[in-house]
């Protein structure tokens, strides 16, 4: 598979929440190191580390450059935080969130996965914390 649809196609499967293609498009060997909790591992790793706390969840890219096995891309995230977050609980607010990522692919999957938000920015909107 291509790796700018490979990429388009884990965000559609995202954004549409549903993963029936999840062991199609994430290898069995998948890492991702910006995990919550850690390094995230494997097909259910990559289902368990989508977040719930948000609902009417979209994310666009809005860049992507392939090169190789490589994938760069900026993406933003829509979604109002609807359930608990970081220990921090629902606030009811829209936040609209920007993300830089790298990935790495292999046999046509996802194999790797480096990526994380600004989180002062994301708790600024949340009302939580203030701009400098």
């Amino acid at each position: 598979m291509d790796g700018k649809q490979l990429v388009r196609d884990i965000y559609e499967m995202i954004n549409s929440r549903d993963y029936g293609r999840v062991r199609e498009l994430i290898h069995d060997d998948y890492v991702d190191h910006g995990g919550e909790d850690g390094q995230v591992r494997g097909p259910q790793g990559f289902l368990d580390n989508i977040s719930d706390a948000f609902s009417e969840p979209h994310t666009e890219i809005d860049l992507l450059i392939v090169e190789g096995d490589f994938a760069a891309w900026r993406s933003t995230f829509t979604g109002v935080h609807t359930g608990e977050l970081m220990g921090l609980p629902p606030t009811g607010r829209r936040v609209s969130i920007e993300f830089l990522n790298i990935g790495r692919m292999k046999d046509g999957k996802a194999i790797e996965h480096w990526g994380a938000p600004d989180v002062g920015d994301v708790m600024e909107q949340l009302g939580v914390a203030q701009a400098d």
